[in-house]
């Protein structure tokens, strides 16, 4: 007998020319076994999972995905097939598609005898081509009292949950993690991603392996923390260390235990922080990352190797930093630094490009202040080299209009342009730049040149002292020293106290939250 259809829908017109046929398998589909609610996942490999896990407890479930090349379209199939034999309907179709999804939820819902929204109404979704998330949580949570997602996900959850003000849960990574909140009976739809440990963690490991970081002749044994829902990921990871037969590397590490990943350490590279979320307040956000960073201090400070550098990558960098060393007093200010490096390595690659030059020729740039949209790239002292010697970038770009603006703003919002591209932050190129910054720090910067690192200022610039915050400086013997008497003209004064200010407010709020 058959039980069920794959579906595959293109377009919304092609929901209405298939007609009630369609519509009967959906209901079908999502036709709970038990009083259960309304499931609607996203297939993948963690959808896949929780929609078998889902449908072998009794409860109604809807699969959606597309099977586009983005990731191996024969995997999905392989899952599409499997959910299929178990009683599933798998619809190849574009969350994008607004139209789609209100009629997909409205022929899911109505299997249900239409429950009600908030205030007794309908549940209805006003939407455009490109928000096919809000749609479809919009239409999904008006049927039930909870959203729950993992970590990063689509903000469209934060949102429609702040709306209808449902109860909300925030999960780590892992479909594992999901059937704890499905077994529990307080969740019943998940749109979700996994990306193992962090990705930043992810492209650094195998770099500082390879001797990206240290040099090609220092051996390392890395130690990797991880919250403990995450120990199983962590392991992989390790297990794919090993398996890649790194020549420099001694030794793995993968420990949910503070101590264990602090203890006799020589090198912290700090990646894991609470990011600032739609509609979060400001010190929402610092007290968070002051008991993460807490806890992390406190193990280094007693447990690390003497001399311990530490560097921090995780938003707001500067002011996490800052949070650290009040929690380890011990650590010389020398030694607790911020990651900038990577919005100094993003202005080199936009000189390069504009000049179509080699980025190892650009050199005397530096980014300044805070790790944040308000961070000025200064191009101001930079040099080039040209066949005629060394030439100065605002005599080759000849264009100040763009040096003073668009090159400006094109590196203060590069984060966000590639979130926007790819639908996740920069990791490749924040883990080299953390590689670039502990390597110059330990190894030397090269010979006439600087590098940008977030450090603390003694009061050159006329930046206050104690803010921790972006300067040129030059390396020597696993020392940095701020370069001094760089000229400073009227524009660029301001854009530094501009970033100043920022970050003045920043030490202020995370103060506050200490008390």
């Amino acid at each position: 007998m058959r039980r069920v259809t794959t579906g595959q829908v293109k377009q919304a017109s092609d929901v209405v020319r298939v007609g009630r046929g369609w519509e009967r398998e959906v209901q079908r589909s999502t036709e709970p076994w038990r009083d259960r609610p309304l499931s609607v996942l996203v297939a993948g490999f963690v959808g896949a999972h929780c929609s078998l896990a889902l449908r072998a407890r009794g409860d109604g479930v809807l699969g959606l995905d597309s099977f586009d090349a983005y990731y191996d379209p024969s995997l999905k199939r392989a899952r599409q097939r499997l959910l299929v034999s178990r009683g599933v309907v798998v619809l190849d179709a574009d969350i994008n598609d607004a139209a789609l999804l209100e009629r997909l939820l409205s022929t899911a819902v109505h299997a249900r005898a239409a429950p009600r929204g908030p205030g007794g109404r309908a549940p209805t979704a006003h939407s455009t081509a490109g928000d096919g998330w809000p749609t479809l949580i919009s239409l999904a949570v008006a049927t039930i009292a909870v959203v729950w997602q993992s970590m990063p996900i689509s903000a469209a959850f934060d949102v429609v949950a702040k709306n209808l003000n449902p109860k909300f849960f925030e999960v780590p990574t892992g479909w594992k993690f999901f059937g704890n909140l499905m077994d529990a009976g307080i969740c019943s739809i998940c749109g979700e991603e996994s990306f193992g440990t962090g990705q930043i963690g992810y492209a650094l490991v195998p770099m500082i392996a390879r001797g990206v970081m240290l040099g090609a002749g220092q051996p390392v044994i890395l130690h990797m923390l991880d919250i403990p829902p995450a120990a199983e990921a962590l392991n992989d990871v390790k297990l794919e260390l090993v398996d890649a037969a790194f020549p420099l590397l001694k030794g793995v590490v993968a420990t949910t235990d503070v101590v264990e990943a602090c203890t006799g350490v020589n090198v912290a590279v700090m990646v894991g922080g609470f990011p600032r979320k739609e509609g979060m307040a400001r010190k929402d956000v610092m007290s968070k990352n002051v008991s993460i960073y807490k806890a992390q201090a406190s193990a280094l400070e007693a447990h690390a190797a003497p001399n311990c550098k530490v560097l921090v990558v995780a938003n707001p960098a500067n002011t996490n930093a800052l949070i650290l060393k009040e929690f380890a007093p011990s650590i010389p200010e020398k030694n607790v630094t911020c990651l900038t490096r990577l919005d100094h390595n993003r202005a080199l690659g936009q000189i390069s490009e504009r000049l179509s030059v080699q980025v190892s020729d650009v050199k005397m740039l530096s980014s300044g202040g805070n790790h944040s949209s308000t961070q000025y790239p200064d191009g101001n002292h930079a040099t080039v080299k040209t066949s005629a010697g060394e030439k100065p970038v605002r005599e080759l770009v000849a264009d100040d209009e763009w040096l003073n603006g668009e090159f400006i703003t094109t590196v203060q919002q590069r984060g966000a342009a590639i979130i926007k591209a790819r639908k996740l932050s920069s990791a490749l190129s924040a883990a080299s730049s953390a590689c670039d910054h502990i390597r110059d720090w330990v190894l030397g910067t090269p010979e006439g040149t600087f590098v940008s690192m977030g450090v603390y200022s003694d009061g050159s610039y006329g930046v206050p002292s104690g803010l921790i915050y972006s300067f040129p400086v030059t390396c020597s013997g696993g020392e940095w020293k701020i370069v001094q008497g760089l000229p400073i003209d009227e524009f660029s004064r301001k854009k530094l106290d501009a970033t100043v200010q920022e970050l003045s407010e920043e030490r202020s709020l995370a103060y506050s939250c200490l008390e």
